[in-house]
């Protein structure tokens, strides 16, 4: 779940390193160099470089910093990045898996009693029968009885793509993000978006567990 890199002072600090040309080091200099990793779990992939002047790069996004990475040639551009999204498509998904087991049996009974409010007709009471239902199941989920970024009770807000609940003021810093990063829904209103399969993914992750993840680098007193 690490992509390990070596860079020397000047370079690290620069956030540029031109890791993809093989023979570039002599061995007298690699004895000088740090080696650092940057951890895929927590990191996504940005075609390009904040410099419009470098060609061919990409960055990798992490919490504590941005890399910029430059290939010899577009098709090694393509084959680092598409290799290093199917890494970080892989970690996700065995991250997710894992905590599917754990809370299986929950996640089935949540499904279940969502599924019974989906075979209802749509008249004005049941679909607000169905929002509370959604209400109370997620916020069961462990973390889910405060917003994610602020702590504020009762958030009646969600990131699908993020599987995290949130206050409506952390829910318009979350549209502004734009939905490649974070797609808002309410859990009262948008009652259509929310299908058994996205409630037992939620049930699976959680504001604790995604928490764990996004900020497990950071000191209690940062988050």
């Amino acid at each position: 779940g690490f992509l390990h890199h070596y860079a020397g002072s000047a370079e690290y600090n620069s956030g540029v390193f031109a890791r993809f040309r093989a023979k570039y080091r002599t061995s007298s200099c690699e004895d000088n160099l740090g080696c650092r990793t940057v951890d895929l779990c927590t990191s996504t992939i940005k075609m390009g470089a904040e410099d419009t002047d470098l060609r061919l790069c990409f960055r990798i996004i992490s919490p504590l910093k941005t890399y910029t990475l430059q290939a010899e040639n577009a098709g090694d551009r393509t084959d680092w990045v598409n290799k290093i999204t199917a890494v970080i498509t892989s970690l996700l998904s065995s991250h997710i898996m894992q905590q599917h087991v754990e809370n299986n049996d929950y996640a089935r009974k949540a499904s279940s009693n969502v599924m019974l409010h989906n075979n209802l007709h749509t008249s004005e009471d049941q679909i607000g029968n169905r929002a509370e239902s959604v209400s109370a199941v997620l916020r069961e989920i462990p973390g889910n009885d405060v917003c994610a970024e602020c702590n504020a009770h009762e958030p009646d807000w969600a990131s699908l793509n993020l599987g995290i609940l949130l206050c409506i003021e952390c829910s318009g810093v979350h549209r502004n993000l734009g939905v490649h990063i974070s797609k808002v829904r309410s859990l009262t209103l948008d009652v259509k978006v929310w299908e058994p399969s996205i409630v037992e993914l939620f049930c699976t992750l959680g504001n604790a567990y995604c928490n764990s993840i996004w900020e497990g680098s950071l000191l209690k007193n940062e988050r």
